[in-house]
């Protein structure tokens, strides 16, 4: 009994190594889409239309006015900003990486602004569901302005891209990446100049690897994430109205 069944486990092990047993093949690539529904670059999820991309720009900006919501957005901003942040090693590459990290450091604050300037900014996802941040670098030399003259490469600021000029998106492989954005450019008016602020009509492409993206939400890889407004929206507009109801006949005047 026992010599039939190793007889048997060893033809089974025989026929499996055999040229004629079925290969196993394993797809190494990503099959499945992201799904995410847009209209020329645009992100139209949404369903109600004050909320979806553009017009949900002009929904946070007129939200923030409302005191109650400034309050806590600008609060969440400023507790985020006053965090102390520091670069940190991990655990069993001390050596290895201490120079890189003390390099990141004096990066974090060699740059035309502060560093809490950038996480003020960058915190904007709070407002509109998400920050774009560019990367702008610069050798680092005292003619270039930097603090350290070693030559060495590293950031010279990190400009937020402003929500409202944000025209569309683009992606490739199928819509599984995200290559980058277009960017409305607008040229103000110097000073004295009786003219307004004009825009540039030709759209600034900026490559992904050029800018981070913060968000708030990340269902179906929106670049445009999910604003944390949008879950007090309907509250905010009932209150309106009915401080606009409740204000007819009420006179305002001037405060000058």
């Amino acid at each position: 009994m026992e010599e039939t069944k190793a007889l048997g486990i060893e033809e089974l092990s025989q026929e499996a190594s055999s040229s004629t047993a079925p290969n196993l093949r394993m797809t190494l690539g990503r099959m499945s889409n992201n799904g995410l529904a847009t209209i020329a670059g645009q992100v139209v999820e949404e369903c109600n239309n004050d909320l979806r991309w553009p017009q949900c720009i002009d929904t946070y900006k007129a939200m923030m006015k409302d005191s109650t919501i400034a309050s806590t957005v600008n609060l969440m901003a400023m507790d985020i900003a006053k965090v102390k942040w520091s670069v940190k090693v991990p655990e069993g590459y001390e050596k290895e990486l201490k120079e890189k990290a003390k390099f990141v450091e004096s990066c974090m604050g060699d740059m035309t602004h502060s560093w809490t300037e950038f996480i003020r900014q960058a915190s904007s996802f709070n407002q509109y569901g998400f920050a774009p941040v560019e990367k702008v670098y610069r050798k680092r030399t005292r003619e270039n302005g930097s603090k350290y003259d070693d030559g060495l490469y590293g950031l010279k600021e990190l400009p937020l891209i402003a929500q409202d000029t944000v025209e569309g998106w683009t992606w490739e492989s199928a819509g599984k990446e995200l290559k980058g954005l277009y960017q409305d450019r607008i040229k103000p008016s110097n000073f004295k100049s009786m003219t307004y602020s004009s825009p540039i009509t030709d759209p600034k492409f900026i490559p992904r690897r050029k800018f981070m993206l913060f968000r708030s939400g990340h269902s179906k890889d929106s670049p445009i994430g999910v604003s944390p407004l949008n879950s007090v929206y309907i509250a905010w507009r009932y209150k309106t109205e009915y401080e606009k109801s409740e204000g007819i006949g009420v006179k305002i005047s001037p405060l000058y």
